[in-house]
């Protein structure tokens, strides 16, 4: 298991603005996108999860197998996410 921590935008809003990007750059770009969309589903299960004491991490073995986040209670429960945004290729209207 590897120890390095997962890197994440506090928000994500502010690397949209930073880049001028819009919605058909995103469009363009759905790895970034994805990228993005993860560090708001982190942001958001960060601060809804601290108000029940909980701790979040991520998982990564040196095969390659990984799990975005892991949401611990203090009670020991705990859950496991995997972020995406879509399978295949998404349709998009605007």
């Amino acid at each position: 298991m590897r120890t390095t921590p997962a890197r994440h935008f506090v928000c994500p809003s502010l690397a949209v603005a930073a880049l001028r990007t819009n919605s058909a750059l995103l469009r363009a770009d759905l790895e970034f996108f994805g990228f993005l969309f993860e560090s708001l589903v982190v942001r958001d299960l960060r601060v809804y999860s601290q108000l029940e004491g909980c701790r979040l991490s991520h998982y990564r073995d040196e095969y390659g197998l990984e799990v975005d986040v892991i949401l611990e209670r203090a009670d020991g429960e705990w859950a496991a996410f995997e972020v995406k945004l879509g399978s295949g290729v998404l349709p998009i209207d605007g």
